[in-house]
């Protein structure tokens, strides 16, 4: 099993989320689907596809800025494709089409195999520590328990750091729900602010900071940071692969400096040559 994976691969898990909701209806309107799947709370419906034409959005972009020069053109260009029709997929003018129709883009092996052959450049330069399933559920054991929220509620601390971190705490839960979708970063980043807001209602209230749900959310936060604690062997190869780019790169240097003053040269012995025939006069 792998150990770490990239922000490429997170979108292929992101498309093999939304392509796995309700595969049987494929002759159903997609607002529908959508609105069955997501009956217990319907803003989650919304929820899922704006985060994921974000995610979207940022990962085209950052396909604009890959500079590798072992990467061929064309297979960044397949990935391009693909990441707009994922983009297409989250338009909500198209949700009133037939949901099979709409969620192929979803669940096209090529689609993801044209995102997965980049998936190295990212590994490369941004690499994720994976979560196994034993963390992800100790982050969700954490904070599920609505007693959690009463007693954070019931500390000695101001009014809007409680609220803050109780809204911090609904967030989350809804992330853990819906992880493919969020993604390991998003998950690490509001693991942040849960940190940071649990420590402040701890030193407003120092029974508070002996309790087990301050404990708990402080080690939950813990957990999902550690998706940036990449192991020893993944920076190593990381750093040698870094090496061969810049000797490759010094290389194109050299020869590309080498073609200019071969160029000049040339230009000098046609300046040359031009004089002596007298066809180009002084000033």
């Amino acid at each position: 099993m792998a150990i770490v994976t990239d922000p490429a691969m997170e979108i292929v898990e992101l498309c093999k989320f939304f392509g796995s909701i309700n595969p049987n209806k494929p002759n159903v309107p997609t607002h529908q689907v959508l609105a069955e799947h997501f009956s217990s709370d319907p803003r989650h419906a919304y929820l899922v596809l704006h985060n994921g034409r974000k995610r979207f959005f940022d990962f085209s972009e950052s396909l604009r800025k890959i500079d590798d020069p072992l990467v061929d053109e064309a297979i960044l260009t397949l990935a391009k494709n693909a990441c707009q029709k994922f983009i297409k997929f989250t338009d909500l003018k198209s949700i009133h089409s037939p949901w099979g129709n709409h969620s192929k883009t979803m669940s096209d092996p090529q689609n993801w195999a044209s995102v997965m052959a980049v998936s190295m450049v990212y590994r490369r330069d941004s690499p994720i520590k994976k979560l196994s399933e034993e963390e992800i559920e100790e982050i969700r054991s954490a904070i599920s328990d609505d007693a959690i929220i009463d007693q954070v509620l019931r500390a000695d601390a101001p009014d809007f750091l409680k609220d803050a971190l109780r809204n911090t705490i609904q967030h989350l839960r809804v992330m853990l729900q819906y992880l493919p979708v969020f993604g390991l970063e998003q998950l690490a980043k509001i693991a942040q602010e849960l940190d940071w807001k649990n420590r402040a209602v701890g030193v407003a209230d120092p029974k508070f900071k002996e309790s087990k749900p301050y404990k708990n959310m402080l080690s939950a936060a813990m957990i999902a940071i550690s998706i940036y604690v990449v192991p020893a062997e993944v920076i190593s190869a990381t750093k040698e692969y870094r090496d061969v780019i810049g000797r490759i790169a010094a290389h194109v240097f050299d020869e590309e400096k080498k073609e200019k003053q071969e160029e000049s040269r040339l230009l000098d012995n046609k300046q040359q040559l031009l004089d002596g025939s007298g066809r180009i006069g002084g000033p």
